[in-house]
């Protein structure tokens, strides 16, 4: 499985203290041969879908959108409570940086973790908290 990732950005491609579902966008990369590819920009039909208490409905039409791309790991400033309903198919991703020119950098020794969790778990994915280092909790 090719870790393909999407980074919740602002139409200006920063990224925002707002829930990943909250996103003006999504910036599509792979990780191949310990590389970052840029691969796709989508714009979030759901921007405008209240996020800030549990839905599993909103929840479920969300997933299926993420999963039809591929993505199996969500890169955001923020997750709200549906975060519960998402990490049974994504590996979530907190960072403090502002840009994706930022984070891919910082990100490339972090990977080796980040694919593990993907590979080793099949569901239920810990969170990582890259804001306060390479942190791993579970949700």
């Amino acid at each position: 499985m090719t870790p393909k990732l999407a980074f919740a950005v602002s139409h200006e491609n920063f990224f925002e203290m707002k829930y990943f579902g909250q996103a003006d966008k999504y910036l599509i990369y792979e990780w191949i041969d310990s590389n970052f590819t840029f691969k796709d920009e989508l714009n979030n039909p759901f921007v405008n879908v209240p996020t800030n208490h549990i839905n599993p409905e909103n929840g479920k039409k969300f997933v299926d959108f993420i999963k039809k791309e591929g993505i199996n790991i969500l890169v955001s400033k923020k997750f709200g409570q549906n975060i519960k309903l998402v990490n049974s198919d994504f590996v979530p991703i907190i960072t403090n940086l502002s840009t994706p020119d930022e984070l891919v950098p910082f990100m490339k020794n972090k990977m080796k973790w980040i694919v593990e969790e993907l590979q080793t778990n099949k569901g239920n994915y810990k969170l990582f908290d890259l804001s306060k280092g390479t942190i791993k909790t579970p949700l």
